[in-house]
């Protein structure tokens, strides 16, 4: 299911390790403050980008307006077809994955490791 949402971006920003966005929205309907993670690759950019072109990319994108796609996967296990045994069946699992893979759930969950020993020293 997708849907457009109006936002305005708040605050952008570019990890050049993990090649990976970070933009702090407010939807301007709902008036509800999001942050949200996008792979570089979705925009065409990767880590040989110079940092000057990518640092006034996000400058020029702070404050401006925008309709964004969300698209909202409801993808589970749980939900999936099952055999007579109960069994989620194979075809499901891997279909689940390959919609998993299309996320920055990798890139995120390593900036978050980062931040997190970061904080421990």
């Amino acid at each position: 299911m997708s849907s457009k949402v109006r936002v305005r971006i708040l605050d952008m920003s570019y990890d050049k390790e993990h090649n990976l966005f970070k933009l702090s929205l407010r939807d301007l309907d709902k008036h509800k403050h999001t942050d949200i993670a996008i792979k570089g690759t979705d925009w065409g950019i990767t880590p040989d980008v110079s940092d000057e072109i990518i640092g006034q990319f996000c400058k020029d994108m702070i404050g401006k307006e925008k309709i964004i796609h969300i698209e909202v996967d409801n993808s589970s296990l749980r939900d999936g077809k099952k055999d007579k045994q109960g069994i989620t069946l194979q075809e499901e699992i891997n279909r689940v994955n390959e919609n998993l893979e299309k996320y920055p759930i990798d890139e995120v969950m390593n900036v978050l490791h980062k931040e997190e020993k970061k904080d421990e020293s």
